[in-house]
């Protein structure tokens, strides 16, 4: 009976962790996706503002990872 608990406590770990790194890999997607999709709609010709929104971008990306990190120690 106590194995049993303890592989259902291994599986629910596991579980928590494969979600995590769906919803991870999810936001990295949608984030990378819809700056993209704003980067085409707007003129290259500022290059501060170009440089501006890839920034932007990659806090979203730093802080999906320390979500992920959290979510899997």
């Amino acid at each position: 009976m106590e194995r049993r608990d303890i592989e259902a406590l291994d599986n629910s770990d596991f579980f928590t962790a494969l979600h995590a790194i769906v919803v991870a890999v999810f936001l990295m997607i949608f984030s990378t996706v819809s700056k993209k999709f704003y980067l085409r709609e707007t003129s290259r010709r500022n290059s501060k503002r170009y440089f501006r929104i890839r920034m932007i971008a990659l806090e979203d990306n730093i802080f999906i990872w320390f979500f992920f990190i959290s979510k899997t120690t």
